[in-house]
């Protein structure tokens, strides 16, 4: 598979588009095929080497995703392949295929709405600028 990768932190120009190995699908993970994914300002401090991920993270990049669920690990269960989720992770968003467990997922159209804005409908949050 390809991801965005970076060997050192930096700006912009560190990022690679790569091959990589096809994440292992241990229990209680599922394995997404990534449609979207987002850059926030989490993901421009990971860049820069300022918030590194947090042990045992995907070293790739991308904090947010959503994507179709492709394969489902032991003991996953309220998932099926083809469901389509969105995703806040602790790194692996700007990937093409990534693993997560299967509690970090929420379900919804990928047409529909953004990751935004879904955590603020489920989270009952107002979305819009802040000032």
């Amino acid at each position: 598979m390809y991801a965005i990768t970076i060997d050192q932190p930096g700006g912009p120009e560190v990022m690679k588009w790569a091959q990589q190995p096809d994440p292992e699908l241990p229990r209680g993970h599922v394995l997404v095929e990534v449609a979207a994914t987002a850059v926030n300002r989490a993901d421009l401090l990971q860049r820069q080497g300022f918030y590194p991920p947090p042990p045992g993270a995907s070293d790739i990049l991308g904090l947010e995703c959503s994507g179709v669920i492709t394969e489902l690990g032991e003991d996953v269960t309220g998932w099926s392949v083809g469901d389509e989720v969105c995703a806040l992770l602790a790194g692996g968003g700007y990937a093409r295929r990534l693993r997560s467990r299967q509690h970090n997922f929420s379900r919804f159209p990928l047409a529909s709405i953004s990751v935004s804005q879904r955590l603020c409908r489920k989270l009952r949050a107002r979305c819009g600028p802040t000032s």
